[in-house]
């Protein structure tokens, strides 16, 4: 991807057609989408020349012999894993090519361009060293770690290692969200009049608040970067606090509570001020119809059992993860030892008002200025349950995403959804400190996954149902207003 991602940007400008192109009546987005995808076109073709080489070296050269254990054992080349790996390099092409799109736009000449690959080649030589090492594994920090995580997937895909399906998932999730951002920002940089000129990005200029001009909402692109730092931050951050307090559990939970308002709150809200956006615009700080704050207890105070017989039916077909039992043990055991107040701070509400201010403030407010409504509440509710780290609950954290999206849009307002969210958390958090509340709704104390009565279930969905036809009605959705 180097070499074509020069040419289609501090080339064109050495030439002299860049200015031409860029008169054409098109959006600039559409010039980066078109020669972002001739780039990522070459790289993949260039990655599937690879593969076919290798494949036709194995097969023709006799080289299966050569991986026998001691000398007269035939192991073979596992040549079905082929297409899963040229597969998983579609999603790193595009992370790659983004990046030499957007590295190539600040150079002026072609030979300035190489000079601003030469970094990029050494990060991404860095982590690709380290996953190379022989004791480096495809678990904890790794998985999201960019390069790391491919090449590493590579080695156990070609090595006949089993790969589950949540790190196979995390690996191709994380890759795409670096991916997605890279390219948002390639389009911000390539529609820059210092970029569309001849002279070079200049660092004071993007920096200096003097130039910023105020504006509603952060964009999507800046939205998303911040997301996509997060998540492998987020990620390496939850493996240290459980790797410290390996068996101490509410270390954890301490530690947690007090970063969690710092990178989900304090960090976008610091970014807001210095980037003259409206933090009330943004974070939706209004007061909302009381319809709206009745309507996010009902369906708070339904939603637990709908999710709890959603998971039962999941443990049944799919199975949960062997290492989930022990943990929801060591976790019921934390939250015993604690104060009350501390449970329901760490679990209830310091998540509920930092990832209410983060998913459905910033990075909600940031997608609605590109895409339509739909879209964005879909989006970030994805992020929202890829940051929670267990593919074995994602389906419910990103359907909770999806809930919580639609009602602070309805209300427009973020604090229906801080008090659903909050409710919902507490709710679920009595099950593990207050033993009477199972036998209150009829949970069987000694299967966590047997079903909830009926009697339990009914009221639950008729309250949860009501919510939902609350918010509904003189909501957003009835106005017309699709801004």
């Amino acid at each position: 991807a180097i070499y074509p991602a020069i040419d289609l940007t501090a080339g064109e400008r050495e030439r002299g057609t860049l200015e031409t192109l860029m008169v054409c009546p098109i959006p600039a987005i559409d010039l980066v989408v078109g020669k972002f995808l001739v780039v990522a076109t070459i790289a993949m073709i260039g990655a599937t020349l690879n593969l076919a080489s290798v494949t036709a070296t194995m097969f023709l050269g006799g080289f299966e012999q050569a991986l026998g254990l001691d000398g007269s054992e035939n192991i073979g080349f596992p040549f079905h894993v082929l297409p899963v790996v040229l597969f998983c390099l579609v999603p790193f092409a595009i992370l790659t090519s983004a990046i030499m799109i957007s590295v190539c736009s600040c150079a002026r000449t072609f030979k300035e361009a190489q000079n601003y690959i030469m970094p990029v080649i050494l990060l991404v030589l860095v982590p690709g060293g380290i996953a190379a090492l022989p004791g480096t594994q495809l678990e904890g920090t790794m998985i999201v770690m960019p390069v790391a995580n491919m090449v590493l997937l590579t080695r156990e895909l070609l090595s006949g290692a089993t790969v589950t399906g949540g790190t196979f998932a995390a690996i191709l999730i994380s890759t795409s969200l670096y991916a997605s951002v890279a390219i948002a920002i390639a389009a911000r940089l390539f529609g820059r009049e210092t970029v569309v000129f001849s002279d070079a990005l200049s660092l004071k200029s993007v920096f200096n608040r003097r130039l910023i001009r105020p504006k509603s909402f952060p964009s999507a692109s800046t939205a998303g970067l911040y997301a996509a730092i997060l998540f492998p931050i987020w990620f390496y951050a939850q493996a240290l606090l459980q790797r410290a307090g390996e068996d101490d559990m509410v270390r954890v939970f301490t530690g947690t509570t007090l970063l969690m308002p710092i990178f989900f709150l304090i960090i976008p809200a610091a970014a807001l001020w210095y980037w003259k956006t409206s933090t009330r615009r943004t974070f939706q700080l209004t007061l909302p119809p009381a319809r709206f704050l009745i309507a996010a207890i009902l369906i708070a105070s339904g939603a637990w059992t709908l999710t709890h017989e959603v998971l039962v039916f999941q443990e049944s077909y799919i199975g949960s993860p062997p290492p989930q039992a022990d943990l929801d043990k060591s976790v019921n055991a934390a939250l015993n030892s604690m104060p009350i107040v501390m449970v329901f701070l760490a679990l209830a509400i310091v998540p509920a008002i930092c990832e209410e201010f983060f998913f459905r403030g910033f990075l909600l407010s940031g997608l609605l200025t590109t895409i339509r409504p739909r879209s964005a509440i879909i989006f970030s509710a994805i992020a929202f349950g890829a940051f929670h780290f267990f593919i074995f609950r994602f389906p419910i954290t990103m359907g909770l995403g999806l809930l919580l999206g639609w009602l602070c849009w309805q209300s427009r307002s973020i604090l229906p959804s801080i008090i659903a969210h909050a409710l919902y958390n507490s709710i679920v958090t009595l099950s593990a400190v207050w033993p009477k509340w199972n036998l209150i709704i009829g949970r069987d104390p000694v299967d966590p996954w047997a079903h909830l009565p009926s009697q339990t279930v009914i009221p639950a969905a008729m309250l949860f149902s009501a919510g939902v036809v609350l918010a509904w009605i003189g909501g957003r959705a009835t106005d017309g207003d699709e801004s």
